[in-house]
């Protein structure tokens, strides 16, 4: 899968797909300073197989965003502004960090959280962190805890 998303990521029209969701979620966040997130939400792209919807997530400086599964969806996450890592909670209470930057290449780019599987996005960095998840659920159905 990661290499239809590379396929994907590098044709120029989705590159300014890209380049134009970063700059209106850089626009939305200064605008609402007290934000601590946001997402665009993109279900209208000609997308690789078995991929249905595309967010666009930014995460301000040092906050982490509430545990979270998606309950009909698994996603590949690649940052595309900035750094940051997504925890990972297993069934046995164990918590994997995926480090992601906008400077990582290949398969290391990627994040991949099976549906179901608790997880958090957390920038502990001094920017704000921007990422691309690609989910193969249509509507995605988000739960927290």
């Amino acid at each position: 899968m990661i290499n239809k998303l590379e396929e994907w990521w590098s044709l120029p029209k989705n590159q300014n797909i890209l380049t134009n969701s970063v700059k209106e979620l850089e626009s939305r966040m200064e605008k609402d300073p007290l934000k601590i997130s946001d997402t665009i939400s993109i279900d209208h792209l000609d997308l690789p197989n078995t991929i249905n919807t595309l967010r666009i997530f930014a995460l301000r400086p040092d906050s982490k965003y509430p545990l979270e599964r998606h309950l009909n969806s698994d996603q590949w996450i690649k940052t595309l502004v900035g750094s940051g890592h997504i925890e990972v909670h297993s069934d046995s209470n164990q918590v994997i960090f995926h480090q992601l930057n906008e400077r990582q290449t290949g398969s290391d780019a990627w994040s991949y959280v099976a549906a179901k599987i608790w997880h958090r996005p957390a920038n502990t960095a001094g920017d704000l962190w921007i990422t691309a998840a690609f989910h193969t659920a249509a509507k995605v159905i988000d739960e927290f805890e």
